[in-house]
């Protein structure tokens, strides 16, 4: 959880950009999860989960709480 002051400086530091680099940075390392080597898989993991954390909390401060692309 976040507090106000984290909201604030997450909500400041949103743009469309920002949210679209992350986004691809989580997608090739997830798509790039299978080659890792066995002693490195749970921190390869580790980092994704991080990464969709700190996209979620992002996402959430700036006010983006719908998938826009999902259909009715």
């Amino acid at each position: 959880m976040l507090t106000k002051e984290q909201n604030e400086i997450l909500r400041k530091s949103y743009s469309p950009q920002l949210d679209q680099l992350l986004e691809t940075q989580l997608q090739t390392a997830l798509k790039d999860l299978p080659w890792v080597t066995v002693d490195k898989v749970q921190v390869s993991q580790g980092r994704c989960l991080a990464m969709q954390d700190f996209l979620a909390d992002l996402r959430y401060a700036a006010g983006i709480t719908a998938n826009r692309n999902a259909k009715p």
